[in-house]
């Protein structure tokens, strides 16, 4: 399952408005979810109890 979550954020600008996309990249939290039988919800599932985990170097990458 994928999950696209946008926020938006409108700051005045003068007479203009910006728009800021914010978009996190890979962690290692979603590479522990996504194992066959690790996902939230699934029979079984154990709270791995990875909180606030980092980037992977894909997701590094993903966000340069």
């Amino acid at each position: 399952m994928h999950v696209l979550v946008i926020l938006l954020v409108l700051l005045p600008g003068g007479d203009a408005t910006r728009l800021l996309l914010v978009r996190h990249g890979r962690t290692f939290m979603n590479e522990h979810l996504s194992q066959p039988g690790k996902a939230w919800g699934a029979a079984g599932f154990v709270d791995p109890g990875l909180w606030d985990t980092r980037l992977t170097p894909t997701g590094t990458h993903g966000g340069t």
